[in-house]
């Protein structure tokens, strides 16, 4: 019973970021098994007023890629890593790094930065995929954290 309360505790907070996004959108990324980085870059994208609610996965991820957050070789129907999700939602988010993340702007750093600042556990490693749910969990989680929020 805790763990539905929790989960839907958290499906409001995560959904509170995005009241502009359809639920459907939200609803089918919520039952993903592995996010994509069109996914991620709708999220992303979103959030940083750089598409409408009504773009698509492919919009997004080609706006992205204008703002050099994702390589040429990348595709959006790829299954995105937590390092690459933790850059994004860093930029997105405005959450300032520590000295060699404000030099590189790099993934790993990024990642780093998230798990210091306890919004990632220790337990997690760079290269793990993540769910649509612990995407969603992991923003919200950074917008509370980001400086602004502060």
């Amino acid at each position: 019973m805790k763990k539905i309360i929790v989960t839907l505790l958290l499906f409001f907070c995560s959904t509170f970021f995005s009241a502009a996004q359809s639920s459907e959108r939200l609803s089918d990324l919520m039952e993903t098994d592995k996010i994509s980085k069109g996914q991620a870059a709708y999220l992303t994208a979103t959030l940083m007023n750089l598409v409408e609610e009504s773009a698509g996965n492919q919009d997004a991820f080609a706006v992205l890629q204008e703002h050099k957050l994702f390589s040429a070789k990348d595709n959006p129907d790829d299954a995105i890593t937590i390092g690459h999700i933790s850059l994004l939602y860093m930029k997105a988010c405005g959450i300032k790094g520590g000295i060699l993340y404000t030099i590189t702007k790099n993934r790993r750093y990024a990642f780093r930065e998230l798990k210091a600042r306890g919004i990632l556990p220790n337990q997690v490693t760079s290269t793990m995929l993540l769910s649509g749910l612990d995407a969603l969990n992991l923003l919200n989680d950074c917008i509370s954290k980001s400086e602004g929020a502060q």
